[in-house]
């Protein structure tokens, strides 16, 4: 049985979701086996972001027991990425309960190396089942204190549930002037481990818009290295830049 990781926040807006598409890719690059599901019913968005049809099998239609898992996995030719997206209907969650959906989550488990859930931006009953379901949790937030007050929030629930903290991930760095420092993140979170950050990167909307994770769209981007960098400490090997070269061709690129 494989691994799950559910990615949450308090708060929406911070980078979850993308962060989520783009270290799972990365992941995915180094040959590791990984799902991304969406655990994320309410506004879900997986299949755009991966120009997945609107009208295929997803995670609802796992749970309601009208298709497979195999049935409802979507796999990323370019690197074998697999994907479960969550339907875009409206009212399409009505039915689910949270209990069977964290069962959902378990069964996937079976099936792949690494279960990534990205759940919604919230701190509601469907995220504590989820959070539940899952082996460790990862925080995504940003470097401003209504985020970090989220993250605390999000931290001591997940903790409260019995669901191990693997450590936050702080995206949009280097955003605006006088934004959080180390030493205060670390104090607001009362020393959770910081895995990974994120800068800021006009790149990544660039590209959503050509639904496709940035560490393939532009790979040489900042944002794009740091999320490689991330998914190779999570694998214990070692990540490689390119420094000045990457830098130019980063140029090229925009």
């Amino acid at each position: 049985m494989g691994t799950s990781l559910v990615f949450a926040s308090g708060k929406g807006g911070v980078g979850k979701t993308q962060t989520v598409i783009n270290l799972g890719t990365a992941l995915a690059q180094h040959g590791h086996n990984v799902t991304i599901v969406e655990g994320n019913l309410v506004t879900p968005n997986l299949a755009i972001y991966f120009g997945i049809p609107l009208h295929a099998k997803t995670l609802n239609d796992i749970v309601r027991g009208d298709a497979s898992i195999d049935e409802a996995t979507y796999v990323h030719e370019e690197t074998g990425l697999r994907l479960i997206p969550a339907s875009i209907q409206l009212h399409a969650h009505g039915d689910i309960t949270s209990r069977a959906l964290r069962g959902t989550i378990r069964d996937i488990k079976k099936h792949t190396d690494t279960v990534i859930v990205d759940c919604v931006s919230s701190l509601g009953d469907e995220v504590s089942e989820i959070i539940k379901s899952a082996d460790k949790a990862v925080i995504v937030t940003n470097p401003e204190l209504p985020a970090m007050a989220d993250a605390y929030k999000t931290i001591r629930l997940t903790r409260h549930l019995g669901t191990q903290v693997a450590g936050v991930v702080v995206t949009r760095t280097g955003r605006f002037r006088g934004e959080l420092s180390d030493d205060e993140i670390n104090t607001l979170l009362e020393g959770t481990q910081v895995i990974g950050k994120i800068p800021e990167d006009n790149r990544v909307p660039m590209a959503s818009s050509r639904s496709e994770p940035v560490v393939l769209a532009y790979p040489h981007s900042r944002s794009a290295r740091a999320y490689k960098r991330l998914a190779a400490a999570m694998l214990g090997k070692e990540y490689s830049e390119f420094g000045f070269a990457e830098d130019f061709l980063n140029t090229l690129q925009s």
